[in-house]
């Protein structure tokens, strides 16, 4: 039966069911892709809700932990046991009248023994040791968020929690910090009820719109098929059915190509001169271009990744402290040997420029940053300070800082690099030094005040010595008696006369010539 068809009707067919195919290959793409990108946007939303919900209760225990300050810095050495309670009961007075939103956002605080001091939802349950209170899921809640607070700085903790007592578990998470001189963790939480809503409800809407995009592309695809086959059906014979099959095997391999940029790519069969030929000719072109240029791009991330591996292993390999510092946002990059020279783990120190501030001597942050800014500004050409760091355990760390910083087109600098060395033990040496050429100074000094004093000291006898010895020759006869003078006079002015060179070279060297 299929022999009594006429060709055109075959080739009808045939060219209908190649574009169909086609059809179907690209709109599955096309799907998949419009589906992709539909994950990607909730994906992104659901980051953007949850950091902006963060961000938000960051805000609020930032305050807490400012309040709180306050109060810990009446604390000082002469506070007694029954003031320091007190400190401490109106510290969690004032936290707990912290409220935000719509009155239902609070601060609590907590032991770290488990018993709530400002639990404001549930007032019933201060002073209760709540320490195995499980949430959802069977967390110790109160546990984890003392584990948290013992590790440093702050924390987020996502978990199930009830509203109220008979309320169905909902998801919740807070932002807390440790307090541990008093034994507290201190912050917040919110309910992610109205956040969960608002990601469900954006899922349906991208779905929705998902859908609608996919039915008009198929709609659209089936629409064109039609036209296309019904046009090409008084257009095409067998004589190009060829190239345009080879066509779409080229295409097909160039989009394999495209998505494994390993992989060869044969060039399209141009079998004659005419328009179909001409058009697989120009596709071959474009294919090149862009097989090249994607190899290119394929090889340029390859040694890119090379690159910051390379980079990578000498900022973790280096003795030397790394900083990068962005001048317009004040973001810091600290290498992990910068945070370790001062006796920090990796994700114990913000990176921003204020971290830096505050652990530099008081003593020498002033004089640094004036050396800072007289290099930003121009006015020096070399970045190079030496100053003190405070380290984690509390002593101070001798820090050598040198750096370059990059300019945009009108001379402002806008990002600074550089290196932190610690120099403790060479300016030890340099101060041991220092002393060790003092205290030879000062007994050269000793020494030579010594001779000149004892100089001084066996002149003046020598002076006698002489006088008599002359008084003596004066009335002495005997020859024997005047030569045993003669000896003794000749002597002690030969000895006058040492001495007094002595005495020339104490002074010359305590400074008196």
């Amino acid at each position: 039966m299929f022999h009594n068809i006429s060709i055109n009707t075959k080739l009808f067919a045939v060219i209908l069911a190649e574009l169909i195919i086609s059809s179907l290959i690209l709109a599955t793409i096309s799907v998949d892709l419009i589906q992709d990108m539909s994950n990607e946007n909730i994906a992104r939303y659901e980051e953007q809700v949850m950091e902006a919900k963060k961000e938000a209760l960051k805000n609020y225990v930032d305050l807490a932990k400012a309040v709180l300050q306050i109060y810990r810095d009446k604390v000082t050495d002469e506070t007694t046991e029954q003031q320091l309670a007190q400190i401490k009961a109106d510290a969690v007075k004032a936290l707990d009248s912290m409220t935000y939103g719509d009155d239902n956002g609070y601060i609590f605080v907590w032991t770290y023994q488990g018993v709530p001091l400002a639990f404001n939802p549930r007032p019933d349950l201060i002073g209760k040791n709540l320490l195995d209170l499980r949430g959802g899921e069977g967390k110790y809640v109160i546990r984890d968020h003392i584990e948290n607070a013992k590790k440093g700085g702050a924390h987020f903790y996502s978990y199930k929690w009830k509203t109220t007592k008979d309320s169905p578990y909902q998801t919740k998470l807070s932002y807390s910090f440790g307090v541990d001189d008093w034994q507290w963790f201190v912050g917040t939480g919110e309910y992610l009820a109205k956040e969960e809503k608002e990601i469900a409800y954006k899922k349906q809407l991208l779905q929705q719109q998902s859908d609608e995009l996919i039915f008009s592309i198929i709609r659209n695809a089936t629409i064109l098929v039609l036209i296309t086959s019904s046009i090409l059906f008084f257009l095409i014979r067998s004589i190009i059915f060829k190239p345009l099959s080879e066509l779409s095997t080229g295409l097909a391999e160039f989009f394999k190509f495209i998505q494994n940029k390993d992989a060869d790519i044969k060039p399209i069969p141009v079998y004659s001169n005419d328009e179909i030929g001409k058009m697989s000719y120009e596709i071959n072109e474009s294919i090149n271009i862009s097989a090249e240029a994607h190899k290119k791009l394929h090889r340029l991330n390859k040694e890119l990744q090379k690159e910051k591996n390379r980079f990578e292993l000498a900022v973790n390999g280096a003795e030397n402290g790394l900083f990068d510092w962005d001048v317009e946002t004040n973001n810091v990059y600290y290498s992990p040997q910068w945070k370790s020279m001062i006796g920090f783990r990796e994700n114990e120190i913000d990176d921003k420029f204020e971290e830096w501030q505050s652990r530099v001597h008081s003593d020498d942050l002033a004089p640094t940053i004036k050396i800072l800014e007289d290099y930003l500004s121009g006015k020096t050409v070399i970045y190079n300070a030496t100053f003190r760091m405070r380290h984690k355990d509390g002593h101070w760390v001798w820090v050598q800082a040198r750096g370059k910083a990059s300019l945009d087109k009108n001379g402002k600098p806008t990002r600074m690099v550089g290196f932190h060395t610690d120099v403790s033990e060479h300016k030890r040496l340099v101060d041991d030094l220092s002393d060790a050429v003092k205290e030879a100074e000062r007994a050269n000094e000793e020494k030579s005040r010594f001779l000149a004093n004892m100089s001084y000291e066996l002149r003046t006898p020598m002076h006698a010595i002489q006088s008599f010895t002359s008084l003596a020759l004066k009335r002495s006869t005997d020859e024997k008696q005047i030569h045993f003078l003669e000896n003794i006079r000749t002597s002690s002015i030969r000895l006058t006369g040492l001495l007094n060179d002595l005495l020339d070279l104490s002074k010359l060297e305590s400074g008196k010539i």
